[in-house]
């Protein structure tokens, strides 16, 4: 298997996560699927990213989210 090319920072899903951010504080839940039903494709798309394969980690209130994965 070739590796995978780095991770670079990309401000179209930087904007598509932020906006899930705020949705889902101003409506109170806490889901990868927004209240109107749109997934994370959705979301991305909308802010012109083109994707192949997408995923994503959604986290609250823990102080180190890599110990909290790492704790289980």
């Amino acid at each position: 298997m070739k590796a995978a090319k780095p991770l670079a920072w990309d401000d179209a899903l930087a904007r598509s996560a932020a906006k899930h951010a705020i949705d889902m504080e101003n409506q109170n839940y806490f889901n990868h699927i927004s209240k109107n039903g749109r997934s994370i494709g959705d979301r991305a798309e909308e802010f012109g990213y083109d994707w192949y394969q997408i995923s994503e980690n959604i986290a609250f209130g823990q102080r180190s989210i890599i110990r909290s994965w790492m704790n289980g």
